[in-house]
Formats: structure tokens, sequence, C-alpha cells
């Protein structure tokens, strides 16, 4: 499971990297400073654990909201 983890951070840095690249090709202003807040570290959005939890109220009003 590290290993997924770390290909994970691994992917999350490159990606991270070529954002910012582009961004500062279209002008944006991001200091060094500001890009040592950013971490590939991110995994939200990754079931690492395979744990699974369904609360359908919850996505019912999730759902019910962008509808609108």
């Amino acid at each position: 499971m590290e290993l997924l983890g770390d290909a994970i951070s691994l992917w999350n840095a490159v990606k991270i990297g070529e954002v910012v690249d582009e961004l500062r090709k279209q002008g944006e202003k991001i200091s060094e400073s500001d890009v040592k807040f950013i971490t590939p570290l991110i995994t939200r959005h990754i079931n690492r654990f395979g744990k699974f939890e369904f609360d359908l109220e919850k996505r019912k009003s999730v759902i019910m909201a962008n509808e609108r």
C-alpha cells in the first residue's frame, strides 16, 4: 500500500509542477514562497484502504443542489 501512496504522490507532484509552469507561462505571478505551501500528498480523492461509505441523504442533497 505504501508503494501506491508513493506513486500517487509522485504523480501529484509532476502534475502540480506542470500546472504551475503553465500558469506562469500564461502570466500568473506564482512565487516560490507560494509554491512551498503546495503539497503532492493530497490523497482525499484516493481510497487507499478500500473503505466505502455511502451517505445517501448527503448524496441526494448534493445532487439536488447541483440541479438548481
